[in-house]
Order: structure tokens, then C-alpha cells, then sequence
């Protein structure tokens, strides 16, 4: 917590204990849901997508992050055995997600059904990812 120096705080106390307190306003709060208008409701689902896809694009950014600071430090180590865990585990992932692509082609175009759409955004990501590790590997 943001000020919070040692246990002896009084905020401190307030964030690791009080649990029988907390749960019942928990459990208050879920109930008192049920007892919002519709007409809030609706207002909070628009608004919700909205900061449902800015939480999507934040966790991209933190998962970029993450990985080029993960490919840094095995690169600072400048030894051969590091290039090598970095290819493996590239090559890892790209297995990985084209074979998750090909289950999601079974589980999102059953045969027998129309799922144009599904194929469509399931094809463009695979083309995508294999157009996008191309040019990430090119050499300019």
C-alpha cells in the first residue's frame, strides 16, 4: 500500500485483517447487484467494453514488456548456450500457437455448419503471425 512503511501502520492492519468484516460487505455488495435498474446496467455494459479493451491492449504492452526483458537478459549474457534457449523457445512458441490454432479450427467450424466468419479470423491470425515472424526476422 502507497505510504504504508512497516506493520505498525494503522492501514496496515486494516489491509491484512478485519476478514469476517470484509466478507460480509462482500457478499452485501453482490447482493445489493441484483437491486441496480436496468437502465444502469446497460450504461455500465457499454462502458465496460470500452475498458475491456483498453485492459486488453495494457496487458499486451505488459506481456511486450515482459518478453523483450526476458530476450535482454538472455542476450546481455552473450554466450551460445542462451541463443540457443532463445531459439528453442521461439520456435516453442510458434509450434504452440499454430497448434492451438488448428484445435480452435476444430472447435469453431464444426463440419456441417456455416462458420465463414470463424475461418476467416482464424485464417487471417495464422497468416498474420507467419506474416509478422517473417518480417520480425528479416534482417532490415
Amino acid at each position: 500500500m502507497i505510504g504504508v512503511k512497516d506493520q505498525n501502520d494503522r492501514r496496515d492492519s486494516w489491509h491484512h485483517g478485519g476478514w469476517t468484516v470484509k466478507t460480509v460487505i462482500w457478499l452485501l455488495l453482490i447482493v445489493l447487484t441484483f437491486f441496480i435498474p436496468d437502465s444502469v446496467m446497460l450504461a455500465y455494459g457499454f462502458i465496460s467494453k470500452f475498458g475491456a479493451g483498453l485492459f486488453l491492449l495494457i496487458q499486451v504492452l505488459i506481456l511486450l514488456d515482459c518478453t523483450h526483458n526476458w530476450n535482454d537478459s538472455w542476450v546481455e549474457k552473450d554466450e551460445q548456450k542462451w541463443y540457443i534457449a532463445l531459439l528453442v523457445v521461439s520456435i516453442g512458441c510458434y509450434i504452440a500457437a499454430f497448434t492451438l490454432s488448428g484445435v480452435l479450427f476444430i472447435w469453431f467450424s464444426p463440419s456441417g455448419y456455416d462458420c465463414g466468419l470463424n475461418v476467416f479470423f482464424l485464417s487471417m491470425s495464422m497468416i498474420l503471425a507467419f506474416v509478422f515472424g517473417v518480417v520480425a526476422l528479416h534482417p532490415q
